[in-house]
């Protein structure tokens, strides 16, 4: 059985939340910490944090920063360089809903460069498994002054696995972490 890296996206300065999302609480547990659970409940151990906090390494898992500060994309190629298997399951921190199950279904579905979860006519590139060959284009992009993430579809072997709405609701803002809380905190 192929084994997977999983990387946690935590690295965004959070502008619009105006505070860190990934010590967010849900349920009591920080946003990083239900990112971190839902890995270790998939049976990935090999994880890796993206996150330009200061720390190196968070519950026993490295930290990398992104260096360039240029984006989810730079992020990624951080994180992808550090990995030690052959593909990583990439989910950011932002989405403390998705659990083990997308893990597993992506995982399945995994045949190529980039597979994404979908919601109906949405991509989601950022709840993905990647090759870590990956990484390479992406170096190549982001010389080129290129920071869309989906600009890797073009480029690279994509492909989509379709998923419920539901379960991929991001929380950017004061706004939606409150209506988080309202509709999923027991």
């Amino acid at each position: 059985m192929k084994q997977y890296s999983g990387i946690i996206l935590a690295g965004g300065r959070s502008s619009r939340m105006k505070e860190d999302k990934a010590e967010l609480l849900l349920n009591g547990k920080s946003f990083l910490d239900l990112a971190v659970d839902r890995y270790r409940r998939a049976g990935i151990t090999d994880i890796v944090i993206s996150r330009n906090n200061g720390d190196t390494e968070y519950q026993g898992f490295p930290v990398v920063p992104d260096e360039e500060r240029l984006g989810p994309l730079s992020g990624l190629y951080a994180a992808l360089k550090a990995v030690r298997f052959s593909a990583a399951v990439v989910l950011p921190v932002d989405m403390p809903l998705v659990d083990e199950s997308v893990i597993q279904r992506l995982t399945v579905a995994h045949t190529c460069g980039i597979t994404a979860a979908c919601t109906g006519e949405q991509i989601q590139p950022l709840a993905a498994v990647y090759d870590k060959v990956v990484g390479e284009v992406i170096a190549r992009l982001l010389s080129e002054g290129k920071r869309r993430v989906m600009e890797l579809q073009n480029i690279v072997a994509f492909r989509t696995v379709d998923f419920p709405e539901d379960i991929f609701i991001n929380c950017n803002t004061p706004e939606e972490y409150r209506f988080l809380l309202e509709q999923h905190e027991y």
